[in-house]
């Protein structure tokens, strides 16, 4: 039989794993989010069983509170996993255009038109 500590409890631990996430993922560490993905799945799972098994009601509104703060720490979390996400991704796509662009110089001649040098390799004359 589940009672409001139970529950309490649970809401404690959920607490305990979303401030840890955002602490590693605030400090660049991101090699644990899918431990932490993990296991607020499994925390949220047990919760929500625990809710279920609770007479509706006077219960819910007890843990109501408790359950506003939950959310508000989970949305901080969500928001600093999207940027850290959009941290990353323009991170790779950054190298991946360093990477597949040629050293390359521009420039304007007298006309206005545009100029390019590229790197020759040694003995070659570059082209203008």
């Amino acid at each position: 039989m589940a009672t409001l500590v139970d529950c309490s409890s649970k809401i404690s631990e959920l607490f305990y794993i979303l401030k840890a996430e955002l602490k590693a993922l605030r400090g660049g560490d991101i090699a644990g989010i899918e431990r932490f993905a993990a296991e607020k799945s499994s925390k949220l799972r047990q919760l929500s069983e625990l809710m279920s098994a609770l007479e509706a009601g006077a219960a819910v509104k007890t843990l109501q509170p408790q359950l506003d703060r939950l959310n508000a720490l989970s949305l901080e979390s969500g928001v600093v996993l999207k940027a850290v996400y959009n941290g990353i991704k323009s991170a790779q796509d950054r190298v991946r255009k360093i990477t597949h662009q040629g050293a390359q110089v521009g420039a304007y001649g007298r006309m206005g038109q545009n100029l390019y040098f590229q790197e020759q390799s040694a003995g070659n004359v570059a082209s203008y």
